[in-house]
């Protein structure tokens, strides 16, 4: 005779044994924004939990019972803040009959969310951001977060934090900090071109006319080395992927745009590998660069004409270090920025000019593996935010 289990059954978090490398991803259980538990039966029956289903402390979430004792079954718990998902899990769990006990989890996995940029408040120094937890869901769960500063980069860490570099409320120096401001570099001024290597923890940006290299751990940052010239006033994105971190500088001469490429080696950022000159179709620009294994992708934008669907813009794919042209992935209105990478897709803002207002905006998700391009209308988050790309 099958029993049901009339006590709980009990949920933790051990940061050991975790990918967290024994850092704990949530401090507080109760601060989380939003949970959901699901629990997978070996009779295929699945339940779902979320946060208010449940009794959650500092450090634990406890189930209110139905579940089935002397039969096997699967955890995985999500866990997510205003920027990032934490996935835990456990197999083959059985609880005796009458029992309560008490599971363990480890975390698993690390899922930033997708920062999208929305209109700043009547401060001019206040900057309001969503997050958007899984895009291609109808129930995407959109978290608000805003700075009382100017942000003009950001970047997630390998332990889902995000970073930024913001100029704060009265202040002309910018700053390089975590989103919860728990962790800050100890230098400010002008840091511009943000990215960050998620396996070695090492975050890259421009300073003072270099690219500059700085690892970080779970609470400060390392010693800062100086690499090759990057001229902060005309480099406009760098990008650091597998074995390669790549600059990109914008130059003028009165009546000619050119870009110069400049590909590193990441462990090594004081030689250039390779640099080469590009130039693009007239109307042509590049808005933003994204690097994804050692395969370097360069966001093209291009106005298009008022009222109509398709531009110039593009996104041109090439391979790394020798800039070798791959692909050319075309479909865009007018791309503006890559927003971000996870599970072998790319994230990218991009917009239609109307006229009159209001312009159509849009996230493009690019399947790295497939070549495949979608979008998806931001009115599907919500009809209320106003989006800022």
């Amino acid at each position: 005779m099958e029993l049901e289990n009339p006590n709980d059954l009990t949920l933790t978090l051990s940061p050991e044994r975790s990918i967290m490398d024994a850092h704990a991803a949530v401090t507080d259980l109760t601060a989380a924004r939003a949970v959901i538990l699901k629990i997978t039966q070996y009779t295929n029956e699945v339940k779902t939990y979320k946060k208010d289903d449940l009794t959650i402390t500092k450090n634990s979430i406890t189930i209110p019972g139905a579940i089935k004792s002397g039969q096997g079954f699967d955890i995985e718990l999500k866990l997510m803040n205003t920027v990032c998902t934490y996935i835990a899990r456990a197999k083959s769990v059985t609880i005796e009959p009458y029992t309560n006990r008490v599971i363990t989890l480890e975390i698993e996995e690390i899922k930033p969310h997708i920062i999208l940029p929305a209109k700043k408040t009547n401060s001019p120094r206040n900057c309001t951001f969503f997050a958007v937890a899984n895009p291609e869901k109808k129930d995407g769960l959109v978290f608000e977060g805003s700075r009382d500063s100017s942000i003009s980069d950001f970047a997630f860490d390998k332990y889902g934090r995000l970073f930024l570099l913001h100029t704060p409320g009265g202040s002309t120096n910018t700053e390089f900090s975590s989103y919860d401001n728990l962790v800050n570099h100890p230098q400010t001024g002008s840091f511009k071109n943000l990215c960050i290597d998620i396996e070695t923890n090492t975050s890259y940006y421009t300073k003072s006319y270099h690219i500059k290299a700085c690892p970080m751990s779970w609470n400060s940052f390392g010693a800062e080395t100086t690499g090759v010239i990057f001229d902060p006033n005309n480099t406009t994105a760098i990008s650091v992927g597998k074995n390669y971190c790549v600059g990109m500088e914008t130059h003028y001469n009165g009546s000619t745009y050119w870009y110069t490429f400049k590909c590193l080696n990441k462990f090594d950022i004081k030689n250039i590998l390779k640099e080469v000159d590009i130039k693009f179709s007239v109307g042509v620009y590049p808005s933003d660069i994204i690097i994804d294994g050692d395969i370097l992708y360069v966001l093209l934008g291009g106005a298009s004409q008022p009222n109509t669907t398709l531009g110039k813009s593009s996104m041109k794919i090439y391979s790394l270090p020798d800039f070798k042209l791959l692909k050319t992935v075309t479909g865009f209105y007018n791309g503006t920025k890559f927003l971000g990478k996870r599970d072998g897709k790319l994230y990218i803002a991009d917009k239609v000019i109307r006229n009159p207002p209001p312009n159509t905006k849009r996230l493009g998700i690019y399947d790295t593996l497939t070549g495949k391009l979608k979008f998806i209308d931001v009115k599907e988050f919500s009809n209320e935010i106003e989006f800022q790309w």
